[in-house]
């Protein structure tokens, strides 16, 4: 007899849910890379770039991501989420909305819908001993024009520093994502 064979193995198969537009790309889409990739911030020990832009029709992903040396105190990195001494990150689209991430706990399942018109949120992330990314979501897709990404880390010596990144055809990019099935309900 084999060591799991007297444990019961009947999964049970978790209700369908369907995740809100307003939180996460559809996965019935695949976002369309756009060119952009900027160094918002570098010191020689810690920085800090915003990349991985890809336009879907419902919104805008896009990834922050820190790096740093070996000089780098681990102690404060490893509060890199925390809402107080970690990272703060923001995103002012081109119509002056501003867009502020914060952690989110104790929402409950699912969240509202966003009542301002946009919504900004983490939708995944991770790291390794020299970097740590975080990736994100704007719901609505935004309009064409300059988007301002604003990070600030006191604690990690990372000043509010912004960069401003024009995409006056982020509309086309959203048009050419692929659709690989059409939306399912559950």
């Amino acid at each position: 007899m084999g060591f799991f064979d007297d444990q019961a193995v009947t999964p049970a198969r978790p209700e369908a849910t369907v995740i809100p537009e307003w939180l996460r790309p559809g996965t019935h889409h695949v976002g369309a890379p756009l060119p952009h990739q900027s160094v918002m911030f570098n010191n020689g020990a810690i920085a800090v770039v915003v990349c991985g832009l890809l336009a879907y029709p419902t919104g805008l992903q896009f990834q922050i991501q820190v790096r740093w040396t070996n000089t780098v105190d681990r102690d404060v990195l490893s509060k890199y989420w925390s809402p107080i001494d970690g990272i703060r990150r923001s995103v002012v689209l081109a119509d002056g909305t501003k867009l502020v991430i914060h952690e989110r706990t104790g929402l409950g399942w699912p969240p509202p819908q966003p009542d301002n018109g946009f919504s900004i949120v983490n939708i995944g992330g991770g790291g390794d001993d020299t970097r740590i990314h975080v990736t994100s979501w704007i719901y609505p897709l935004p309009t064409d024009g300059p988007l301002t990404f604003i990070t600030q880390w006191p604690q990690a010596g990372i000043p509010e520093t912004k960069i401003t990144v024009d995409i006056p055809d982020l509309s086309d990019y959203a048009r050419r994502c692929i659709e690989l099935w059409p939306v399912q309900s559950p």
